[in-house]
């Protein structure tokens, strides 16, 4: 913890401890000797549970960091997926109806049409 506390903010700490220790959870003692397909394996269960891409991708940055830490003490002297990145589509599209009630929606309109009327009027006056 200690680790993380020296390179990330005390929330991204809590956060990426509680996923190194699923991770370390689920890998049992494969953990610290683990190579790419067992990661490859711990990221297609993740996906198996219906993650958020963006979820899964901090999850393999947790275990990046995981990884790097075993490397700074010398238990690891290599890192089995320092260059493994996920290609899950995080759809950034806005969902615009849910956003305004159709009440709102109206209101928004009246006063565009309001703003443009005035223009118009503001216009004709010079």
């Amino acid at each position: 913890m200690d680790y993380l506390n020296e390179h990330y903010s005390p929330k991204a700490t809590r956060g990426y401890h509680n996923m190194i220790r699923k991770y370390e959870t689920f890998m049992q003692e494969k953990a610290i000797t683990a190579l790419y397909a067992d990661v490859m394996q711990y990221m297609a269960h993740l996906r198996s549970t219906g993650l958020h891409p963006k979820s899964l991708m901090n999850h393999l940055f947790a275990i990046k960091i995981y990884y790097r830490y075993l490397i700074d003490l010398g238990i690891r002297e290599n890192h089995p997926c320092e260059r493994l990145y996920l290609k899950d589509q995080i759809n950034k599209s806005i969902a615009i109806e849910n956003l305004y009630t159709p009440q709102q929606l109206e209101e928004l309109l009246q006063n565009h049409k309001s703003k443009i009327n005035l223009e118009t009027k503001s216009s004709l006056d010079y």
